[in-house]
């Protein structure tokens, strides 16, 4: 019965935690893995171990679609040109920050740091920096539609 599905949405700290099981789960049935390593890998021509990344990529792909479906938040919506453009640049900051940072999120937090590697105590900081900024500029500027003020605490 999907209606039991929808008739709440998960807490953040429960939802976390499931991720983070499942995530152990893979890691210790199929390796280390990411979704951003598996697309490179692609491009690459790379085919260490293809099929069970693709089939754990497609998981992912789909659990957050029925994760979407089932809280109810399922509105395929095409993007204005304002969207399009901050997507892009987003996407390109994020990808010219992951040129200065040796590895991924994954690799950031789960290695980096735990093994007190100074690049990976500097990233994080500066990415909470950064992050806090962008947050005082956003309030300063003032929301400007429904969505923004909806994001804006």
């Amino acid at each position: 019965d999907f209606g039991a599905l929808r008739a709440r949405i998960w807490q953040p700290h429960a939802a976390t935690a499931v991720i983070g099981i499942t995530f152990l789960f893979t890691l210790l049935l199929a390796g280390a893995w990411a979704y951003t390593d598996l697309l490179a890998d692609l491009a690459r021509g790379v085919a260490e171990n293809l099929l069970t990344r693709v089939l754990l990529f497609a998981a992912l792909l789909l659990g957050a679609a029925w994760g979407g479906y089932t809280a109810g938040r399922w509105k395929p919506a095409w993007p204005s040109a304002r969207q399009w453009a901050l997507c892009l640049a987003g996407g390109a900051l994020m990808g010219w920050g992951t040129l200065l940072i040796p590895g991924s999120n994954d690799g950031l937090i789960l290695v980096g740091m735990p093994l007190l590697r100074p690049y990976a105590w500097l990233a994080f900081g500066t990415m909470c920096l950064t992050i806090a900024a962008a947050q005082v500029v956003r309030r300063r500027a003032g929301a400007t539609t429904a969505s923004d003020r909806a994001h804006v605490g």
